[in-house]
């Protein structure tokens, strides 16, 4: 009985452990964020045209709602996991380098929505240095930087 005891209290630790490092590992993110810039990779896209339309729009990220524009998602959830270059290249068709990652990985955030992708700009983010995040739409990689001040 004591071993069992002592299983659970040790589970329950390394749950709440786990969720707290994830809940610190999404506190970078949280934050109201503008697109600045665009770059493109290799593959297809809409175009500077399409993508200059974007620019100055804000995404909102906390633990209890995300928006972009009119979208809303109530109960997001953030889904972490780190691709190296290779497989990055492999899934979004583009390198690394192309859109002014000079690592050999990448940390990529998806955004769920009600148990499925949330589909619009800013639900797929990828952590770059400098305050920075990149987020995909239509084949342009748009450039989020963290607004000052504002929570």
């Amino acid at each position: 009985m004591r071993s069992l005891t002592i299983w659970l209290t040790l589970s329950v630790a390394c749950l709440c452990s786990t969720a707290n490092a994830q809940k610190a590992a999404n506190q970078d993110l949280f934050g109201n964020w503008r697109i600045v810039a665009f770059r493109f990779g290799e593959g297809i896209s809409v175009g500077p045209g399409e993508a200059k339309k974007l620019l100055r729009k804000n995404v909102q990220l906390s633990s209890m709602r995300a928006v972009f524009g009119n979208d809303i998602c109530s109960s997001p959830v953030y889904e972490s996991k780190r691709m190296t270059a290779e497989q990055f290249s492999q899934e979004f068709k583009t390198s690394l380098k192309s859109i002014g990652i000079r690592d050999d990985h990448v940390d990529l955030v998806n955004i769920q929505c009600s148990g499925s992708d949330w589909l619009v700009p800013g639900a797929i983010l990828l952590k770059v240095r400098n305050g920075q995040m990149l987020t995909l739409w239509d084949g342009v990689f748009f450039v989020l930087k963290k607004q000052e001040g504002r929570t």
